[in-house]
């Protein structure tokens, strides 16, 4: 159970930096718009509220027993948050492509 507790962790960490890296390159590149920044306080303010339930989780005084009652439905949100994060990065990437044609 610490195990998969661990594995999400690592998982959300993952995640935290890549978020952030393709918010420092959009802005580097001078193309972070306030549709991007809505976005990606969207998804900064959902990782945030599933790296609070996981620490509650890995915290609470039976963590195997509240791990076992919230593990599925913290899968299924952090699935869910990946999705949209891909969602922003295709909708970034067509939009590079659209740029760079003549």
């Amino acid at each position: 159970m610490s195990d998969e507790i661990a594995d999400m962790q690592a998982k959300l960490d993952a995640l935290a930096l890549r978020i952030e890296q393709r918010e420092q390159d959009l802005r580097q590149r001078g193309v972070f718009s306030d549709a991007h920044a809505a976005f990606v306080s969207g998804l900064k303010a959902q990782h945030a509220h599933l790296a609070d339930r996981l620490k509650t989780a890995a915290g609470a005084h039976e963590p195997r027993l509240h791990w076992r009652g919230i593990r599925d439905e913290l899968v299924r949100d952090y699935n869910s948050l990946v999705d949209e994060f891909g969602r922003l990065v295709d909708h970034l990437d067509t939009q590079a492509m659209k740029a760079r044609r003549p």
